[in-house]
């Protein structure tokens, strides 16, 4: 799985593409950079829960975490009670079906949010 942001042209590509055993590469998810259901903008870094089958892309300009299905379905975007500021890293426990976020919040203040199973914030260090 790659994620990627590039600017051609006026317009710049940012995308989510998963890789097969050869190398090739199938289906992307994403366009230009943007803010729809189909768009992602800086799409920074990725996990993956194998458990759900679901990818879990932190969007660095749109401040959200995407997530999709493994065939590039787009799901919806993780919800929590506050907004993130700047989502630069995401994790999934396996042990405990926990995604952890990490959030530069404000100048210089990062923060961890954890996320449950249900995908409801339940803490943040």
């Amino acid at each position: 799985m790659i994620s990627s942001s590039s600017v051609t042209g006026l317009f710049s590509t940012h995308r989510v593409c998963p890789i097969n055993s050869e190398g090739q590469i199938n289906q992307c998810f994403g366009r230009e950079a943007g803010r729809s259901d189909d768009q992602l903008h800086d799409p920074w870094l990725l996990t993956i829960d194998r458990k759900r089958q679901i990818v879990f892309v932190a969007e660095y300009e749109n401040k959200w975490v995407t997530m999709l299905y493994y065939n590039m379905t787009y799901i919806g975007h993780v919800k929590t009670s506050e907004n993130f500021e700047l989502c630069f890293r995401v994790f999934v426990d396996w042990k405990t079906d926990r995604l952890y976020v990490a959030d530069w919040h404000n100048v210089g203040k990062s923060r961890l949010l954890i996320i449950s199973p249900a995908l409801s914030m339940i803490g943040q260090l």
